[in-house]
């Protein structure tokens, strides 16, 4: 079982706190929130598509937690280094203003 996983599988494990909430889980990604906690989780190989269907769900989660939310990124140890097209989409997601539910410092486990 991948990092990523084991992490969500531990917080769904804690009694006293909230469970999460797994949003999709892919060969290349998983998305799960947990409370304001949006949580994205890369494996494999990570695409432009999959970069804008992981926004999609960031902004959709935004929109139920006014008050903000916080983001939490995994980037497991079998992912590869993004092409060109998927780190600029991730880049030009990040810089976006106007809606974009995430702030200029988003953890980052390597």
């Amino acid at each position: 079982m991948r990092s990523g996983i084991r992490l969500l599988y531990a917080l769904q494990a804690l009694p006293s706190l909230d469970p999460c909430h797994l949003i999709a889980n892919r060969p290349d990604y998983v998305v799960a929130t947990w409370r304001q906690i949006f949580c994205a989780i890369w494996r494999r190989e990570t695409t432009e598509d999959a970069v804008r269907r992981v926004h999609h769900a960031c902004v959709e989660f935004a929109k139920q937690h006014l008050r903000g939310i916080g983001l939490l990124t995994v980037v497991e140890g079998e992912a590869s280094l993004p092409p060109a097209g998927a780190r600029n989409a991730l880049a030009s997601r990040r810089s976006t203003r106007g809606g974009a539910p995430c702030d200029d410092s988003p953890s980052l486990i390597c």
